[in-house]
């Protein structure tokens, strides 16, 4: 299997990030019940570009 042209290979966009966090712990109020915590963010910055 052959990629295409220009599939992956972009470069890296400084105005854009991609991140996450996650965390997980036991409830009390149940025996033997866990629970998972995820966040995704996502934040892109709008840069002006001066032309001279």
């Amino acid at each position: 299997m052959r990629n295409k042209v220009e599939v992956f290979d972009n470069i890296t966009d400084i105005s854009q990030a991609l991140w996450g966090v996650y965390g997980m712990g036991k409830l009390a109020t149940l025996s033997g019940a866990s629970v998972d915590w995820y966040y995704l963010g996502f934040e892109e910055s709008f840069r002006q570009e001066v032309c001279k």
